[in-house]
């Protein structure tokens, strides 16, 4: 089956820990697809289906995402001012990133809206915001 041998080499590559909690999202949280009204760019939304506080929002094909794990573990950088990034805990990606990839591989079903182009910028910004 190609998807074990798929889940073999992630698991491999980043780690049971990483593929299971992008597995896990997949089954737990909701999918959302905003697009430009031309269609040619697009944000992706992972939502909590427990809290809907609980959002990340992914650039398809950009391996960035604004979660503390990536932001210590891929960026390595210190949040903490007294503490020290630990280099020996260092990953490509996080649950986010990946759970979307996966999602987008598989081709399972997503919410799609289209958002006006002020709606879209707005989105965009707050993406690289801090």
């Amino acid at each position: 089956d190609q998807r074990a041998l798929l889940f073999a080499d992630l698991t491999a590559l980043l780690g049971e820990d990483l593929l299971e909690r992008a597995l896990r999202l997949l089954d737990e949280w909701a999918v959302i697809t905003y697009y430009t009204p031309d269609r040619i760019r697009q944000i992706v939304e992972l939502v909590s289906k427990r809290n809907s506080a609980q959002v990340f929002r992914i650039l398809p094909g950009i391996n960035y995402c604004k979660c503390r794990y990536f932001q210590q573990r891929v960026l390595q950088l210190q949040l903490e001012p007294e503490t020290e990034p630990d280099r020996n805990c260092v990953s490509f990606t996080c649950e986010h990133v990946l759970a979307q990839r996966l999602h987008q591989l598989f081709k399972l079903a997503t919410r799609e809206q289209i958002l006006t182009l002020e709606q879209f910028k707005y989105f965009h910004k707050d993406f690289y915001a801090d």
